[in-house]
C-alpha cells in the first residue's frame, strides 16, 4: 500500500530554507509515504512574492521504534525507552514526534 498526502500549503513568512531567505513566502508541500521500505518522498516548492518558484526533492527513512531499538542496542545502549513529550509513553495516534531515550 502507498499513502499519498495532499499538498499542504505553509506561509513560511521571514525564515531561512534551503540555504536562502524567503520574506513572505509560500511552501507548498507534497509527500508520498512508502511502507514497504519506509520512506517518504516529497516535494517542496517555494513560491516568492514575485510569484518566482524553486522546486526541491527529497526523500526521509521513517524508522520503526523496533528499528530504532535494535540500533540503539546495537550500539550499546540500555534501558531504551520511548516518549512523545518527557512525560508520557510515545503514542502515535496522540503524538507527532518519537523521543528516544537510552543510558550508554
Amino acid at each position: 500500500m502507498i499513502y499519498i498526502f495532499p499538498k499542504v500549503v505553509d506561509l513560511i513568512g521571514d525564515h531561512w530554507i534551503e540555504g536562502g531567505f524567503y520574506p513572505e513566502a509560500i511552501l507548498e508541500r507534497e509527500e508520498t509515504y512508502y511502507p514497504l521500505t519506509g520512506h517518504i518522498y516529497g516535494t517542496w516548492q517555494i513560491v516568492e512574492k514575485d510569484n518566482t518558484r524553486k522546486l526541491r526533492n527529497y526523500s526521509i527513512r521513517v524508522y520503526t521504534c523496533d528499528e530504532f531499538r535494535q540500533l540503539y542496542e546495537q550500539t550499546g545502549f540500555k534501558k531504551i525507552r520511548f516518549v512523545g513529550d518527557w512525560k508520557e509513553q510515545f503514542q502515535p495516534q496522540i503524538h507527532e514526534e518519537l523521543i528516544v531515550v537510552g543510558e550508554k
